[in-house]
């Protein structure tokens, strides 16, 4: 709720490390999550949503505060956890028609406005994350009746199984490079 005890809907804010500098992002009655840095910390990448079949990735820059639309609506589905690739070259991100019944993986060039579909082996594909090179993409899937881990190149291809036990392994991490 805000001062006059209206309800709101949740804005993204940024702040110095120091909690000073507080700054709106957003201001709408969308709800506005799954943000994420870009790879050189300029801008915010995030989704709003609006009800079923009206989430969309948003990009907001830091310097001019101006936001535009990555990925419009797709019609009967919703968007969810968009990652930026290390480079910045290419946006993951969930997709699911019902969120009940399958969730996709999907890949957009930056550059682009049409997405690929990478991960469509299970009922559920999700959770994922680009290494730390941007060559491979590990995720969850339960293709095989439980939910194991997998990785695949950023075209979908050579998936390889990295897990095979009874148990719902997910949330994978890749492991920050050492220098």
């Amino acid at each position: 709720e805000n001062a006059s005890g209206t309800a709101r809907s949740p804005d993204l804010f940024v702040m110095d490390a120091d909690g000073g500098n507080i700054r709106q992002l957003t201001n709408n009655p969308t709800t506005d999550f799954n943000h994420q840095w870009s790879a050189d910390s300029a801008s915010l990448t995030y989704v709003t949503y609006d009800g079923p079949g009206g989430a969309q990735v948003m990009h907001v820059d830091l310097a001019s505060g101006e936001i535009s639309t990555l990925i419009p609506p797709i019609p009967m589905s919703d968007i969810f956890m968009p990652r930026w690739s290390p480079d910045g070259s290419q946006l993951l991100f969930e997709i699911s028609q019902s969120y009940e019944t399958s969730i996709e993986l999907a890949v957009m060039d930056a550059d682009s406005d049409t997405h690929t579909i990478i991960a469509e082996a299970g009922p559920f594909d999700f959770s994922a994350d680009w290494s730390p090179d941007g060559s491979k993409i590990v995720y969850v899937s339960d293709v095989d009746g439980d939910f194991e881990i997998y990785t695949s190149y950023p075209d979908g291809t050579e998936n390889k199984r990295l897990t095979d036990n009874e148990f719902n392994d997910q949330y994978p991490q890749w492991r920050p490079t050492q220098d």
